[in-house]
This record gives structure tokens, C-alpha cells and sequence, in this order.
């Protein structure tokens, strides 16, 4: 009957693919792992959790970058329909091939949730800031984040998520030499991730997703189309 509860939590990622055109060096693969653990706090209308997580990214087994720090959630339910929701997490990371990227890299923000519908429904919008704070001058900027997402069950068993947002990164360096202004990125995204549940343990899911970026840099402006499909399985 505490309140009180360790949690946990462990995930593996890996991709690879192959093209024949790359002769010897066909094949491209990176893996992603991550565990955390800490404790939560639920009774009433409060709801804290704090981890302590470790993430690995590696490249081919050449390159990998390593990253340890705190993850914060504090969720306060307003009324049934309300939830204010409050995030931070920060880590230190370290980089193999590129020591210059070492450095302290986080993000705080506040949220609102919004359930109707009897609950069927939600709609969350809010913003947070973003600090990447590198050894060297080039790859650090600061900067905040603006989001929405709505969440409808279209039926029991399928599911839409519409989200837009928008990112503002000020950069401590111009992006190049050719630049004289210090570096400054605009980023608008839309998407939608979609869900449908085949049975109680597998869903289908998949999402389309618009990037444009927008730099003074001369090389930094960019869009990009993404289409995603794949299978969950819950036990």
C-alpha cells in the first residue's frame, strides 16, 4: 500500500542494411541500447518519478556515443479531465571519434494534458528549453521548443495522433567560415502517427512526418519527408 515503487527499465534497437553498389562495404548497421532505474511516487492526484539512465548509440562498432543522466516527471492532476505535467532530464555525454562534442546536454519543460470525450480523447500542448552545452563553441546552442499532439480513438481499436511543432537553436558560432552570423535554425514539424490494434498483444503502427529547416547557414537549410510502418507487440 506505499506510494512508494522502484521501477526499471531496459531497451535494445538495432538496424542494418545492405546495398551492393558499396562493393566490400555493403552493409550499414547502428545499434541503440538504454537502461534505467529509479523510483516513483502515485497517490492522490501526484504523480513523481526519477531515473537514472545510461544510453549507448554505436555506429558499426566503430563509433558510438555514450550518454549518463537524470530523467525527472512530475504529473499533477488538476481535475480528472486536467494534467499539468512537468519534465527535465539532462546527461553528460561522450563521443568516441569526436571529443570536441563531449559535454553537458539537457532539456526542461511544462506541459498540459487535456482529456475528453469521457477520456476517449486528449489533446497536450506545452514547450520546453533545450541546452547542448559542448567542450568547444561550434556544436553548442541553446534554444526551446514549442508541441502539440492530439490523441483520438477513432475506434477501440484504432487510433490517430496528429502533432506539430516548432524549434528555435541559437548557436554559440556562425555555422561555417563563408557565415558571419552566428548560426540561427528554425525547424517546423507535422505529422501523424497512426495505431491499429490486430489483437491484444500485436498493433500495426505507422506515421508520415514533414521536416523543414530554415538556417542562416549556408548549408543548414533542409526538408524532409519520412514514412514509417512496423509492428508492436505487448506482454
Amino acid at each position: 500500500n506505499s506510494p512508494w515503487a522502484f521501477v526499471a527499465d531496459a531497451k535494445l534497437f538495432t538496424r542494418a542494411n545492405a546495398n551492393r553498389d558499396l562493393l566490400d562495404n555493403n552493409t550499414r548497421e547502428w545499434q541503440w541500447g538504454r537502461v534505467g532505474a529509479g523510483v516513483r511516487y502515485a497517490r492522490d492526484n501526484n504523480f513523481f518519478e526519477a531515473r537514472l539512465k545510461a544510453e549507448v548509440f554505436d555506429y558499426q562498432l566503430t563509433n558510438n556515443i555514450s550518454a549518463i543522466g537524470p530523467e525527472l516527471t512530475y504529473i499533477r492532476a488538476l481535475t480528472r479531465e486536467l494534467h499539468w505535467i512537468s519534465q527535465a532530464s539532462g546527461d553528460i555525454r561522450i563521443f568516441k571519434r569526436n571529443s570536441a562534442r563531449n559535454g553537458f546536454y539537457m532539456n526542461a519543460g511544462q506541459y498540459l494534458r487535456v482529456f475528453f470525450n469521457e477520456g476517449k480523447h486528449s489533446f497536450m500542448f506545452g514547450g520546453k528549453y533545450i541546452g547542448n552545452y559542448a567542450d568547444t563553441r561550434l556544436p553548442s546552442y541553446h534554444g526551446f521548443e514549442l508541441m502539440a499532439r492530439l490523441n483520438v480513438a477513432v475506434t477501440p481499436k484504432f487510433q490517430i495522433s496528429p502533432h506539430v511543432s516548432f524549434t528555435r537553436e541559437l548557436y554559440r558560432r556562425p555555422a561555417t567560415v563563408l557565415d558571419k552570423y552566428m548560426r540561427r535554425d528554425n525547424r517546423y514539424r507535422l505529422g501523424i502517427d497512426l495505431s491499429y490494434r490486430v489483437t491484444e498483444r500485436f498493433s500495426l503502427e505507422g506515421n508520415v512526418q514533414y521536416v523543414k529547416n530554415n538556417s542562416n547557414g549556408l548549408l543548414n537549410s533542409y526538408s524532409q519527408r519520412v514514412f514509417g510502418g512496423g509492428v508492436a507487440w505487448n506482454f
